[in-house]
């Protein structure tokens, strides 16, 4: 299989890039290019790397296909959907990788999609008003806000 994963060298990317080449597939990472793919540091030739940020360099991804693109790294519903539309016809399948902390309560077992979502108080929207959305990776308060 031919993967792409937007991320991948954080969060779950990491270990997605692991279990994508012990199955023996080869894995595209388009990343900002700050940190290792594969535990170690080991370069693998089944590892290509396309350096870029999600919300300005999209277009270093034109003209490639892949079976699917694991995205990783949506942080804003604005460059998830932007990552998903540059995609739309090199790719088979989109899979975004959400957060569990949008869930008002994650101690209960067996949980779905449907569960009831966390509220934004006055406070979190005021921070998100001041996100400048032509430059959101610039942004200090998304560590306050992610999920």
């Amino acid at each position: 299989m031919n993967l792409s994963i937007l991320g991948g060298t954080r969060f779950v990317g990491h270990h997605l890039v692991e279990a994508a080449l012990a199955r023996g597939h080869q894995v595209t990472l388009f990343n900002r290019g700050r940190h290792h793919a594969v535990s170690g540091a080991v370069p693998d030739a089944r590892v290509q790397s396309i350096q870029g940020d999600r919300h300005a360099d999209l277009a270093r991804l034109k003209g490639q296909t892949w079976d699917a693109v694991i995205d990783t790294c949506g942080q804003l519903p604005d460059s998830v959907q932007a990552s998903a539309t540059a995609l739309a016809n090199s790719v088979q399948r989109y899979v975004f990788i959400s957060t569990i902390s949008v869930y008002a309560d994650t101690s209960l077992p067996g949980a779905t999609e449907n569960a009831p979502l966390k509220q934004l108080s006055l406070e979190q929207i005021n921070l998100i008003d001041g996100i400048d959305p032509a430059n959101p990776q610039k942004s200090t308060h998304f560590g306050e806000l992610y999920g």
